[in-house]
């Protein structure tokens, strides 16, 4: 009998020492990527208690190993490679709250494969670009981007709206991201088409602006969301502090919701998360607040 407890003690600590093995980008992948997620919430919230935070992933609370725990916080939403179809964010952003000129928020997709490397991926990104000036009455900027790094633009194609033609200050969006389509179609600036990997479509209102995502990507991204995608927001800010008064609230398909609680585990749940077992799955989230 005592043998056998020492054997299943051994077991029990090899079982533990794989449910905690460091994720890999490849491993955050979504096994299931067919559903639809709904995230909302503010842009520029502080999201942790230092108040340090103004780049919102949904990559978890706590985020994967790997992971930059001061940036990434939140709950798990991940999505796949626009690379294999089209990825889209549809909902309504309010942005009556826009006062300070100069105000900006990025909503959209950040490279998985960035942020399980400790990146904040803010340069990573294919997103809404929501900008506020207080000049001419007052107007917004809405278009779409994939960040400035290596001296690109943060926005090179948008629409502008008055204020007083949005009274209620709510815009219908529907974004694109689709790493199939051509972007000799979409690409804003010849020199970009190179290293373009497909097209951001951004429909606002009835209107509709589009641009090639990929061309601007740090070094260590060849394709820009190969691994997939968790969406989230970056804010730049004005006079206002970091909340820039950009209210969201977006159904992201396709997608899959992390895993969040033991119960998700259950019923055979544990294989759409990519664990072998409910045991492995449960084990997993030991420790988590």
């Amino acid at each position: 009998m005592k043998n056998k407890s020492i054997y299943a003690a051994v077991l029990t600590a090899a079982f533990a020492l794989t449910a905690v093995a460091p994720a890999t980008a490849d491993d955050l992948a979504p096994a299931d990527t067919g559903g639809t997620v709904n995230i909302s919430g503010s842009a520029g919230e502080r999201q942790t208690a230092d108040g340090s935070s103004l780049r919102l992933r949904y990559v978890g609370n706590p985020p994967p190993a790997g992971y930059d725990g001061n940036y990434q916080h939140g709950k798990s939403v991940t999505t796949p490679s626009p690379e294999d179809g089209p990825v889209t964010m549809s909902g309504t952003l309010d942005i009556s709250g826009m006062t300070a000129s100069g105000d900006a928020a990025i909503i959209g997709l950040y490279d998985l494969g960035a942020l399980a490397d400790g990146a904040t991926a803010h340069k990573k990104d294919a997103g809404i670009w929501v900008s506020y000036s207080s000049r001419s009455g007052g107007y917004y900027d809405i278009g779409v981007t994939d960040g400035d790094a290596g001296g690109g633009e943060w926005v090179q194609r948008f629409t502008r709206i008055a204020v007083a033609d949005i009274g209620d200050g709510v815009l219908n969006v529907n974004f694109v991201v689709d790493g199939t389509a051509d972007p000799t179609h979409c690409v804003s600036t010849p020199a970009d088409l190179a290293t373009a990997d497909g097209c951001m479509t951004l429909t606002v209102n009835g209107t509709t602006v589009t641009d090639s995502y990929g061309s601007v990507s740090p070094d260590g991204v060849d394709v820009e969301l190969a691994n997939g995608g968790h969406p989230g927001w970056w804010v730049g800010y004005g006079s206002a502090g970091p909340v820039v008064g950009v209210l969201y609230n977006l159904d992201i398909s396709p997608a899959t919701p992390g895993l969040e609680s033991k119960g998700q585990c259950k019923g055979g749940g544990f294989a759409a998360f990519g664990y072998t077992n409910q045991g492995q799955c449960v084990a997993s989230l030991n420790g988590r607040p």
